[in-house]
């Protein structure tokens, strides 16, 4: 499947990077297997925005498909999107119920 990234956009170099990094990860996961490359960890995560941002690059570059909130096709992504958050100098993740609280979600 295709993202909607195209060559003809203009994006900021952060974006671009994001993107190669994606690319890259794709493309390994297609010549060695989807297990090569599983989770993408966002290290010093503060916000649910922080998280969305990279599914948002994960669907420019064709890692997300099917519709968000769709029972007949719900969305998948390629790429697991893991938190890791530094507290008081120590490192932990996070987990996804928690990130549900802090948003609004269900607890």
């Amino acid at each position: 499947m295709r993202g909607s990234a195209e060559p003809w956009h203009a994006y900021w170099e952060q974006t671009r990077n994001g993107l190669a990094i994606l690319a890259t990860a794709r493309e390994l996961g297609a010549r060695y297997g989807q297990r090569v490359a599983r989770n993408y960890i966002i290290s010093h995560t503060e916000t649910l925005s922080d998280l969305i941002e990279v599914m948002l690059l994960q669907k420019e570059a064709g890692m997300l498909q099917g519709t968000l909130g769709s029972k007949s096709d719900p969305a998948r992504m390629e790429l697991m999107v893991i938190p890791l958050k530094s507290v008081s100098g120590e490192l932990f993740f996070q987990k996804r119920d928690e990130i549900g609280r802090r948003g609004g979600g269900h607890g």
